[in-house]
C-alpha cells in the first residue's frame, strides 16, 4: 500500500541520515588520531630543547583534541536524540495507522486527510507542510 511504502522511504531517509552522522564522526575520529600521534611526536623531544614556539604548538594541539573530542560527543548526543525523535514517530504513525483504515489508488481522493486537519468534532489534526483543506 502507499502507507508502506512511505513507511520505507522514512526508513530509507533515516538510515542515509544515520550514515552521514557516522562518517562525520568517523572523520572526527579520524582527525583526532592524527592529532593525538601529532602530540606524542612533540611531547617526545625533551622540555629543555623545546622551544616557546614547540610549547604553544602542543598547548594549540591539546586544544584541537578538546575540541575534536566535543564535536564527536555532539554528533553521538545528535544521533541519540535523532533515534528517539524516530521511534516516538513510529510509535504515532502506527498508533495512527491503526486507527485508520488507508486504502488509496491513484485518482482517488483522500477522505482521511480531511478526517486529519481536523473536523468539527474534534478529530486529530496533523499539519502537513503545502496541503490545503477544503
Amino acid at each position: 500500500s502507499w502507507f508502506n511504502l512511505v513507511l520505507e522511504k522514512n526508513r530509507l531517509d533515516r538510515y542515509e541520515s544515520e550514515l552521514m552522522i557516522i562518517a562525520q564522526e568517523l572523520e572526527l575520529q579520524d582527525t583526532q588520531c592524527r592529532l593525538q600521534q601529532e602530540l606524542r611526536r612533540r611531547m617526545a623531544i625533551e622540555d629543555t630543547r623545546k622551544s616557546a614556539e614547540d610549547r604553544q604548538a602542543e598547548e594549540e594541539l591539546l586544544s584541537e583534541i578538546t575540541r575534536t573530542v566535543e564535536r564527536r560527543d555532539a554528533l553521538v548526543s545528535l544521533l541519540d536524540e535523532q533515534r528517539l525523535r524516530e521511534q516516538d514517530e513510529d510509535r504515532d504513525l502506527e498508533s495512527l495507522s491503526r486507527g485508520y483504515e488507508l486504502h488509496w489508488s491513484p485518482g482517488q481522493s483522500l477522505a482521511l486527510w480531511d478526517q486529519l486537519e481536523g473536523s468539527e468534532s474534534g478529530g486529530p489534526r496533523v499539519d502537513c507542510p503545502g496541503a490545503t483543506s477544503g
